[in-house]
């Protein structure tokens, strides 16, 4: 915990980054209802040609020297060949100590030899994280991902990586709950479903609020639809915010109340920090704030290093109020004395407020000597 906190301090102070996020391919094995990456090649095949080298990737977080966190993503990362070699390299050759990969599990095999493989050849100082996509029981998961036997692939995955977290103690497993049209009012069957599962924590995404995130820029028909479940929608909210299958895991609360905190206010928990301290690169090397912003620091292939880091430290997001709440972790981390503050008055106004109103009512007959309630 103390190296944690000491390498937050040292971020902040120096100005670097705290999260990076490599895209690192845009070729996808599925046909997710919410997302269109998979449409990328299929509709513009020449640019597959365009994406540049791992090793790119590899330079800029030597240059970087100090990232906290870095999440590789994709499409679907285990496409692209070379990747169990690229992550040793990433943790051997540069100082990050914490790498995490999303996937949507369905090449369990494949995924299942490669993480051995890292986690193998890893220093037991540095911690890899995986991120499943799961997003409702079977048939629900299956309908949204269109796989035949989607969720069954995924539950094998699941119990395989359990035989490695008791080899490896700085190995964990994160199930990635994506709320969506599609599954919104499916919670409880995910919920019971989801604890027969072996796994470390579960993180939620939000699809339609971050629709750049899944590139799905035709997103207004069903934001619309959205907004017709929206009363279901805060409900499932405050049941994942106070779930079981949650554990410990107060990030993913967090992004509950965040949500809530949006449909509610249609304003941020915090500002947002794109760019301060998280930055994304695409698989053409384009360096960016976040998903949503149009601005691009520099490309690694033209760009040299201190190029993008002189235009990244001139990028001021502190205005941003935009939905993305894609990074509200990110976000939490790097400022909670931020999100303190922010949260008093919306605490004071409303939940305070609210619990008094309700012990008032269950417990009005429970009267003091003074005749004043007891609350």
């Amino acid at each position: 915990m103390l190296a944690l906190i000491n390498k937050i301090l040292f971020n902040q102070v120096k100005g670097n980054p705290l999260f990076v996020i490599p895209i690192i391919t845009y070729k996808c094995n599925a046909k997710c209802k919410m997302c269109e990456i998979w449409k990328i090649y299929k509709e513009n095949p020449f640019l597959v040609k365009k994406e540049i080298n791992l090793k790119y990737f590899l330079n800029f977080f030597k240059c970087i020297n100090s990232t906290f966190f870095c999440e590789v993503l994709g499409g679907e990362p285990f496409l692209r060949k070379g990747l169990d070699k690229f992550l040793i390299r990433v943790f051997k050759e540069t100082k990050n100590d914490y790498i995490g990969i999303s996937t949507n599990g369905f090449l369990n095999k494949r995924i299942f030899s490669q993480i051995k493989s890292v986690l193998s050849r890893i220093p037991e100082k540095k911690f890899f994280r995986i991120y499943i996509s799961l997003d409702g029981p079977p048939y629900i998961h299956n309908q949204i991902r269109n796989v035949r036997n989607g969720a069954e692939k995924v539950e094998k995955l699941l119990f395989k990586l359990q035989e490695l977290k008791e080899v490896y103690s700085n190995f964990k497993v994160f199930i990635v709950y994506t709320f969506s049209y599609f599954n919104i009012g499916h919670f409880k069957e995910f919920e019971e479903y989801v604890s027969k599962l072996p796994y470390d924590v579960i993180i939620p995404l939000f699809s339609y609020y971050v629709p750049e995130y899944y590139h799905n820029f035709s997103y207004g028909k069903f934001f619309k639809m959205l907004r017709k479940k929206e009363k279901i929608l805060k409900k499932e909210l405050i049941e994942f915010e106070n779930s079981k299958i949650l554990k410990k895991d107060y990030l993913s609360k967090f992004f509950a109340k965040s949500c809530i905190y949006w449909i509610l206010k249609k304003q941020r928990k915090i500002g947002c920090k794109a760019g301060k301290n998280f930055i994304v690169i695409d698989p053409f090397g384009n360096v960016k704030p976040c998903f949503r912003s149009k601005i691009i620091f520099g490309n690694l292939l033209y760009s040299n290093f201190k190029e993008i880091e002189r235009n990244r430290k001139k990028f001021d997001s502190t205005n941003c109020n935009c939905n993305l709440f894609l990074h509200p972790f990110e976000n939490l981390i790097a400022s909670p004395f931020s999100y303190f503050l922010s949260r008093l008055d919306f605490l004071v106004k409303n939940s305070f407020k609210d619990n008094v109103q309700k012990k008032f009512k269950t417990q009005k007959k429970i009267i003091s000597s003074k005749g004043i309630p007891f609350l």
